[in-house]
């Protein structure tokens, strides 16, 4: 999907200002792999003339879901099992702003994704520490 996106450009209405007026123009950011992203708003009025504003945003790692911290004794090992969920959160609610965009958006991505998140039983993953 556009990691950009704004409903005035998805077919929404058109924002309209009076002379010295202001407007908000909402623009969502959902990017599904990190790196630098742009965009550029172009904006245009018969009277005015046009403008361009480029939009750059750096998408680096996510929040962590949860941290684990543990340690050991010197010259001993520790395990851990820490249960990892098959669902990302985060991707899940990345993934449902997408959906929420617009019909036609719901309709391409839920064809790719399926309609309802993959949920499976939590993963196990041993943690082992040593010195």
């Amino acid at each position: 999907p556009k990691s950009f996106w704004t409903a005035a450009a998805g077919g929404g209405p058109p924002i309209k200002l009076d002379a010295k007026g202001c407007a908000v123009l909402p623009v969502q950011f959902v990017p599904f792999q990190l790196g630098e992203y742009s965009c550029t708003v172009w904006l245009s009025d018969a009277t005015g003339g046009e403008w361009t504003y480029r939009l750059g945003v750096t998408a680096g790692l996510p929040l962590p879901i949860e941290t684990v911290r543990f340690g050991c004794e010197m010259a001993q090992s520790q395990g851990r099992e820490l249960a990892l969920p098959y669902r990302n959160p985060q991707l899940e609610k990345a993934k449902a702003a997408v959906l929420d965009r617009s019909a036609k958006e719901r309709e391409l991505w839920s064809g790719v994704w399926g309609k309802e998140p993959i949920v499976r039983g939590q993963q196990q993953l041993m943690a082992t520490s040593s010195s």
